[in-house]
């Protein structure tokens, strides 16, 4: 990319919740089916795929803002900001070299 340019990127919305909620063992409502389905395609695909070219950070989708601000960074951007763009699935991040 070039300097002074942006990259937008996404991640499952509340999803920080659910992992939350996945260690405190108190998941049992329906309306938590969605995140658990979601969460389950990073497991099993989203992971693996990432995983398939080395070297890898082995994530899958399943990130808080804190570590993609990490990668980030290390990718040589200079900030990260979540957009305020209101999605029921998804979060929205734009990223700034």
């Amino acid at each position: 990319m070039r300097p002074q340019s942006e990259l937008s990127d996404t991640d499952i919305r509340d999803r920080d919740e659910f992992i939350n909620r996945l260690l405190n063992d108190a998941i049992s409502t329906c309306g938590e089916a969605l995140e658990q389905f979601l969460y389950g395609f990073s497991i099993l695909h989203c992971l693996p795929a990432g995983m398939a070219d080395q070297p890898s950070a082995a994530t899958g989708t399943v990130m808080r803002p804190g570590i993609l601000n990490s990668y980030a960074m290390q990718a040589g951007f200079s900030r990260m900001e979540i957009l305020p763009i209101e999605n029921f699935f998804f979060r929205f991040y734009r990223l700034w070299r």
